[in-house]
């Protein structure tokens, strides 16, 4: 008996002892475990992390190389284009001294008196050209004909002291061979005025530009304060500046005679005390600028300067902008406003705990939000 009992107390002993140590390993293994995974997973996330901040980093740098070649590309093209247009427009008319009577006796005649030394008048023969092809374009009444010359006061010297042109360069416009109106030299040089001009006195064209266009100056400023607004920031001298106030007459007949909108079309030539206006008020710094204008919701949306200019750019660019938009099927409008309103409320509530409604001002474009 005492023998069995010792012998059982060992056997029990050896059982313990043998589970013992199993428990024992199976701890020493899962400490180890953990100490190496304490000990590597710092290192392991953190190098993951870098790597994925480097692809990010490399696909955003890609990216934006790609955008900066799309744009230059744009750019080259639309200068390959302006190139074409104006290797396309029709030459300049250049009148003699000894057939000018007989050239200018039947219709409309619009005529530029230079001399080949004045820079003044080279900058004139480029508008010239611009100007005969946008005459082609618009004109309204095929049976009229209306031309634009010049003439060399060096050979028309006689011609100049008849007419009276004191400074080049000057221009006159004749119908059936009598002068009618002469060009104010005060005035800007630019497409659009000389559009306005010559509507003015002949009345050649459907719609006057002067109709559809409104000129934004100290006097009539405080009109930009109510409705929409699509304004074109000019200055008359300068090239690009006076191709857009061309391209202006075509956009405000688009917004306002084939789609009747109530959109107001502006120009203001930032020259004089309009300069600092255009620079503090509307933060234009570079010309020529487009800007969409809502100031009574405090919008203002910039055009982007490396877009190119035509009427279907302003015209998609309006769309996204205006509030009603008629241009298309879908507008952006209401999708907009409604992301908004999520980002800022609608309406804030006063102590009383009556609504005031408040309209969504935003400084960011539509087309970012």
């Amino acid at each position: 008996r005492y023998q069995r009992r010792v012998r059982d107390t060992f056997l029990f002993l050896g059982i313990s002892s043998a589970f013992m140590n199993k428990l024992l390993l199976i701890s020493f293994t899962i400490a180890f475990c953990c100490l190496a995974n304490s000990e590597t997973t710092p290192e392991d996330t953190s190098n993951g992390a870098e790597k994925e901040v480097n692809a990010t980093h490399e696909n955003l740098q890609r990216e934006f190389l790609e955008k900066k070649q799309q744009k230059i590309e744009a750019q080259k093209l639309n200068f390959l284009e302006e190139e074409r247009e104006e290797s396309e427009a029709p030459p300049v008319l250049e009148l003699s001294a000894e057939t000018f009577d007989e050239t200018i006796s039947k219709g409309f005649w619009f005529v530029g008196f230079v001399t080949p030394t004045c820079e003044a008048c080279k900058h004139l023969k480029t508008n010239w050209r611009t100007l005969g092809r946008e005459i082609s374009k618009i004109s309204a009444k095929p049976d009229v004909s209306l031309q634009i010359s010049i003439l060399d006061l060096n050979t028309g010297e006689l011609l100049g002291e008849k007419y009276g042109v004191e400074n080049v360069p000057t221009m006159i416009l004749f119908q059936n061979g009598k002068k009618i109106a002469t060009y104010d030299l005060e005035a800007h040089r630019t497409i659009f005025s000389f559009l306005s001009f010559l509507q003015k006195h002949t009345n050649v064209f459907k719609h006057s530009p002067s109709d559809l266009i409104e000129v934004i100056d100290g006097s009539n400023l405080e009109k930009l304060d109510q409705g929409e607004w699509v304004v074109a920031f000019l200055v008359p001298w300068e090239a690009q500046s006076n191709k857009l106030s061309a391209l202006w007459y075509h956009l405000a007949r688009k917004v306002k005679v084939d789609y009747n909108t109530t959109l107001s079309v502006g120009i203001i030539f930032c020259v004089d005390e309009m300069k600092t206006v255009c620079q503090e008020k509307f933060k234009v710094e570079n010309f020529p600028a487009v800007k969409y204008l809502d100031l009574g919701e405090k919008i203002q949306v910039n055009f982007a300067q490396d877009r190119k200019r035509d009427v279907q750019q302003f015209v998609e660019f309006l769309n996204v902008q205006m509030k009603d938009s008629p241009f298309s099927d879908f507008s952006y409008s209401d999708l907009i406003r409604a992301m908004q309103q999520k980002v800022e409320p609608a309406c804030v509530a006063d102590d009383d705990a009556t609504a005031t409604p408040s309209p969504v001002v935003s400084d960011k474009p539509k087309e970012e939000l």
